[in-house]
């Protein structure tokens, strides 16, 4: 319910939450709607690694532009690294690095996508080293480089 309420007030003032994020957090509510669905609603419980999962996420949407390593969000949580990856990967099927990735990749293209802002600036507003080491992890991800996104989908 925390969430409902948090993405109503998001509703109302959208450039208030980065469309990756939202996309995210969004997955975060479809599993804990569908956890939900599966057990009885007034005995509901996560066990330790669905709510590691669950912080990690939360963790995830608020500092992914900043924080790029899973040893970051392992510290913030009190976990080994190997820990919160063997928890994030039984819970979602995917490993902490591709949970961080995929928020980084759905950011950059909706960036791409809906801004005019050079590749340079997207790639400090997402925290990279260097232009050219965003495009790299960009063309490592997608398979195309940032400018050829930009060209076949932007407006």
């Amino acid at each position: 319910m925390k969430l409902l309420h948090y993405y109503y007030q998001t509703s109302t003032n959208p450039n208030r939450f980065p469309q990756a994020s939202f996309t995210a957090a969004l997955s975060l509510l479809i599993f804990q709607a569908a956890w939900q669905q599966d057990t009885n609603l007034a005995n509901t419980s996560f066990n330790r690694k669905e709510l590691l999962t669950m912080q990690f996420l939360k963790l995830l949407i608020q500092n992914y532009r900043e924080q790029h390593s899973p040893g970051f969000y392992a510290k913030q949580l009190f976990v080994t690294s190997g820990y919160l990856n063997k928890a994030v990967r039984e819970v979602t099927g995917k490993t902490v690095i591709k949970c961080i990735t995929e928020v980084l990749i759905s950011e950059a293209k909706y960036l791409l996508m809906s801004s005019q802002h050079s590749i340079e600036t997207i790639s400090e507003q997402l925290h990279f080293t260097s232009a050219g080491s965003f495009s790299r992890f960009f063309k490592r991800q997608t398979e195309i480089t940032p400018m050829e996104y930009r060209k076949e989908y932007g407006k």
